[in-house]
């Protein structure tokens, strides 16, 4: 496969590996923690110089946990974390996203 940029044509490789794992625990439907972990890397090659070859590494991590009081209310909360030691200056290389929503269920 060639890529034709500025004139300039070159072949390339990509190789993407992105092993995760997951963990879940349902306690009667009342209490539920997801946990999930992923590491993504990626790396492309090319054949010119002209173009650069890089390597990306990054790490994702999800924590989700749900709680049901009674027959009406439910609280949930969710966390994900991602670290990229490969971010550029001027870009975080790890942050927080944290949602949380409570519900109440109400039947007709």
């Amino acid at each position: 496969m060639g890529r034709l940029f500025n004139g300039v044509k070159s072949g390339f490789r990509t190789l993407n590996i992105r092993p995760s794992g997951e963990v879940r625990v349902n306690l009667n439907d009342k209490f539920e923690l997801n946990q999930s972990y992923t590491f993504t890397h990626y790396q492309s090659n090319y054949e010119s110089t002209e173009f650069n070859s890089q390597t990306l590494n990054y790490h994702d991590a999800r924590s989700e946990v749900i709680y049901r009081l009674g027959q009406h209310w439910v609280w949930e909360k969710q966390l994900d974390y991602r670290y990229n030691p490969n971010a550029v200056p001027g870009l975080l290389q790890s942050y927080y996203k944290w949602n949380a929503a409570a519900s109440q269920i109400s039947y007709h």
